[in-house]
């Protein structure tokens, strides 16, 4: 990525966090499942933390992508309408992905923004039922170009205090074993962060 590229990026993430509705997104929380962190901005301090510890497995290109994904994904939880689905546009991933495309014209991180709890719901359906809804794995598939930022941005979202990784080595194994992918990513970058952070005792398995 050619050096203009990359201030591009760094650019678009001072503007998005100078914004005064994302200021506004990330004072909204209180401790709940899977978030003991409470607010929107303690979770992203705790997701810049995974960041850090990965920053030398990553391009620079993937670090600023990577670091707009973990400030924006979130952010309008407070907004949204409870219990809508991902594809709602009251949904936080749909406030979330707009308010994003404000700043960027990169679709396929807009994507990953909106679908970046697609794959907790798709392993919450095969928990629950013993099976899931194949068809919406393709769709996800066939949305996400960069599907290596976007596991690791699954990684990093995911290796947190309150959340077990059950759900993510689930994801990793279908999309690896259904389409025939290439490893992309592999547990020892989840083990890693894990150790780095101290998880290993975590249990509890809530969605983003």
């Amino acid at each position: 990525m050619k050096t203009t590229d990359i201030k591009n990026l760094e650019n678009s993430f001072k503007e998005i966090i100078n914004n005064n509705e994302y200021k506004t997104g990330i004072s909204w929380g209180k401790p709940r499942r899977g978030h003991p962190e409470a607010t929107i901005g303690a979770h992203i301090l705790e997701l810049e933390e995974n960041l850090s510890i990965l920053k030398n497995d990553l391009s620079e290109e993937e670090f600023w992508k990577l670091k707009i994904l973990i400030h924006v994904h979130d952010t309008f939880k407070g907004k949204a309408l409870r219990g809508s689905s991902i594809l709602d546009k009251n949904s936080h991933a749909s406030l979330a992905a707009d308010f994003l495309s404000k700043f960027i014209e990169d679709q396929d991180l807009i994507n990953m923004v909106q679908y970046h709890d697609e794959g907790y719901a798709l392993w919450k359906q095969y928990s629950n039922k013993g099976r899931y809804d194949f068809e919406r794995f393709v769709s996800l598939a066939n949305k996400i170009e960069n599907w290596r930022l976007f596991l690791i941005f699954n990684i990093i979202d995911n290796t947190t205090v309150g959340k077990s990784n059950e759900s993510l080595l689930w994801f990793f194994t279908e999309f690896h074993q259904k389409f025939s992918a290439e490893l992309l990513v592999n547990q020892n970058m989840i083990d890693s962060l894990r150790k780095s952070r101290n998880l290993d005792g975590e249990k509890t398995n809530a969605n983003a």
